[in-house]
């Protein structure tokens, strides 16, 4: 699920961003990004529920074979949970764009978007979508803080 969020009064912003850089302008946007994204999943871990004591049964390859023989797998008994495993990463691509992304990383991934959508077998709870859609305008002021704190840094270093 990708999400874009517009900045009201942003055209401002923009001029400046034109007058700069490339380079130092995509610098002054990953700070901006990256602070967005922590203040996310720092509400997601705050939001997210942990129970105490369940487990999931995941499967783990003991011993990789060659062609003739098969690949032994042993369950293993181990706690996952979604808020645990919340990660930022920085998006990759063939645009030099400064966007983070938060997710789920590990043996959580698998079944994290029953939580969020739901399934046949229990409703979802939308934590995410609904963290997201609430607290929107703090990330966006949180970006517009961090972008304006960059911007003042890197004219203190000259670099504007």
């Amino acid at each position: 699920m990708s999400v874009t969020m517009r900045l009201r009064g942003g055209d401002d912003f923009k001029k400046i961003l034109d007058q700069l850089d490339d380079k130092v302008a995509n610098q002054l946007l990953a700070a901006a990004s990256r602070k967005a994204a922590h203040a996310y999943r720092n509400d997601m871990k705050r939001v997210l529920p942990r129970s105490d004591g369940e487990k999931l049964r995941t499967w783990r390859v003991d011993e990789t074979g060659t062609r003739s023989k098969k690949r032994r797998m042993r369950g293993t008994v181990e706690d996952v949970h979604v808020r645990d495993s919340l990660g930022i990463k920085k998006a990759k691509g063939k645009q030099k764009r400064a966007v983070y992304q938060v997710g789920v990383t590990g043996l959580a991934r698998a079944y994290a978007h029953v939580l969020e959508f739901g399934s046949k077998h229990m409703q979802g709870r939308r934590y995410f979508t609904r963290t997201l859609e609430a607290r929107a305008n703090e990330y966006l002021k949180a970006m517009r803080d961090e972008a304006w704190k960059q911007l003042v840094k890197l004219a203190r270093q000259g670099k504007i």
